[in-house]
């Protein structure tokens, strides 16, 4: 992928974006993990996002969501390198932690960056990428 060199400030779509294509093709090489992400950012109209809610939608929930080869998942927020949680998103975090779930902020300033270092932590999860 190319990227505008200098000092261009990315937004966390453009690093959803780089990440979303680096699982897809990940998934698609390995066989060995599938992913979603939850729509539940941004503002919407209030009818729009009551509707959400009542079909379950959480505030706060994780960017990506990461489902690995035999049953375990992973949880990823993206963050730029100047964003922060907010109250929602620390408390879902928390919820989910507490039900034994691993769940990570990337917080990084390009989406090269970002997609380094969701591809550390699947290592780390023993997803190694398709040579």
């Amino acid at each position: 992928m190319m990227f505008p060199a200098g000092d261009f400030k990315f937004d966390e779509f453009s690093l959803q974006c780089a990440v979303a294509t680096y699982l897809d093709g990940l998934a698609a090489a390995t066989k060995r993990l599938a992913w979603s992400h939850p729509p539940n950012e941004g503002k919407q109209k209030p009818q729009y996002r009551m509707k959400q809610i009542k079909a379950g939608m959480k505030t706060g929930e994780p960017d990506c969501i990461i489902y690995l080869k035999g049953g375990k998942t992973i949880f990823i927020e993206l963050k730029t390198d100047r964003g922060s949680l907010s109250a929602a998103q620390k408390k879902r975090h928390a919820e989910l932690r507490a039900l034994g779930f691993d769940v990570y902020t990337v917080k990084a300033a390009t989406p090269a960056e970002a997609v380094r270092k969701v591809a550390r932590i699947l290592f780390e999860h023993g997803i190694r990428e398709a040579r």
